[in-house]
């Protein structure tokens, strides 16, 4: 497995705080039972987050997200960042000289698609539990 990195770009100015946009896999209901159909949604979901600007950012994650962005990602991709575009989410680093540095992230919410991860209610008002294709 990989080892989670970082790739940084000095920046004048840190960005501002950008809230995530909301990816998921969807909300069921009590007693789901997934299948090969949502196997085959949660992949194409998966790989259109892949081929964004998300990609090489989850190359960067190390573990399981690693793996399962190697599959759809050259190992190179992981170059391409950090990103320019302020309108994704960026970690932001301060060193002790005052100069900034950002990094690509991604939300909770990336990560869970990325480990195909689903909420499903419980039957107990709004309790959730959490499936995925992968531990």
């Amino acid at each position: 497995m990989a080892i989670p990195f970082k790739t940084l770009l000095q920046v004048e100015t840190p960005p501002s705080i950008i809230l995530p946009h909301h990816v998921t896999l969807g909300y069921q209901r009590k007693g789901y039972k997934s299948d090969v159909i949502d196997y085959s949604c949660y992949q194409d979901v998966c790989n259109k987050l892949l081929l964004s600007t998300c990609g090489h950012v989850a190359l960067l994650q190390g573990g399981i997200v690693w793996c399962l962005a190697i599959n759809v990602l050259s190992p190179e991709a992981v170059l391409s960042g950090p990103s320019s575009d302020t309108r994704e989410p960026k970690e932001i680093f301060q060193t002790t000289d005052g100069h900034f540095f950002i990094n690509d992230c991604l939300s909770q919410e990336e990560l869970d698609l990325i480990s195909g991860v689903y909420n499903v209610y419980t039957g107990h008002g709004p309790q959730m539990s959490q499936s995925s294709w992968w531990p």
